[in-house]
């Protein structure tokens, strides 16, 4: 991980390996590992923060705000790169508040995890009845209680910090659009997510219940030259299971989708 003071030496640096006749440096010196003065720590030792959508119930003055919770953070706009994307599932008690605690999860969206005070709800989550939909009375379609999380590893962009951003409920209908952008266009000229970078900010949602906020994606711009080069370098260095997701419970009660007619 670097910062935005040392982005552009390691962008060099990051250059040189992917494309050596570009960096006009000695083989020699380009083949010596890099020393960044931390000894032996690895990817298992890594903790990534995470970057949030700021609700009004969120602590500090982050409403409607992209905040990273390590440092705090906040911005209105984000340009991002996709590393890699990962599915989960968590159910809460229905009486949610901040100390509530999964009754259920699963970090690989198929299996129930084996967590402390927890009792797993079924062998597999295809088979559990928490995570399907059903109907009410009226015949409109409820959201399963068992919550699909979509946990994406991003990179920003300007200054090269990696996070987890994670989003479930009404948040997976713009990361759908995004992700299926991202798909479609890789895929017909081979362009892995990280080949890409698009705008990240927040929309406001209003209801009966006050704001809330959920994330917008605008535009999508294929990265090329050193600028890939430097994407490649650092998902080589993230995509080791080392760097693994810790699901969390979650800060603020979880967002419900509204009723539909489907």
């Amino acid at each position: 991980m670097t910062t935005k003071t040392n982005k552009e030496e390691t962008s060099k640096e990051a250059g040189a390996l992917t494309v050596k006749e570009e960096a006009n440096v000695p083989a020699t010196i380009q083949e010596q590992p890099f020393d960044d003065g931390l000894g032996e720590i690895t990817n298992e030792d890594l903790i990534i923060p995470r970057l949030k959508i700021g609700q009004n119930q969120s602590p500090g003055d982050v409403a409607g705000k992209l905040f990273i919770d390590v440092t705090g953070d906040a911005v209105d706009e984000m340009e991002i790169v996709i590393l890699r994307l990962k599915k989960s599932r968590v159910l809460f008690p229905e009486d949610f508040s901040r100390e509530s605690v999964p009754l259920c999860r699963s970090s690989n969206f198929i299996a129930p995890d084996e967590i402390e005070d927890a009792c797993t709800m079924a062998d597999n989550c295809d088979d559990c009845a928490y995570s399907k939909w059903t109907k009410n009375e009226k015949g409109k379609s409820k959201p399963p209680r068992c919550s699909e999380v979509w946990n994406f590893l991003i990179l920003d962009f300007d200054t090269f910090m990696p996070a987890w951003f994670s989003l479930k409920s009404t948040a997976l209908k713009p990361a759908r659009k995004i992700v299926s952008m991202i798909k479609l266009r890789g895929r017909s000229k081979r362009i892995p997510s990280w080949g890409y970078k698009t705008t990240l900010n927040v929309d406001t949602r209003s209801g009966d219940a006050g704001d809330s906020y959920i994330p917008a994606f605008s535009g999508l711009t294929e990265l090329t030259g050193e600028d890939r080069g430097n994407m490649n370098s650092v998902q080589s260095q993230l995509s080791e299971e080392a760097v693994n997701l810790d699901v969390e419970c979650a800060d603020e009660a979880p967002a419900r989708e509204d009723e539909t007619d489907f």
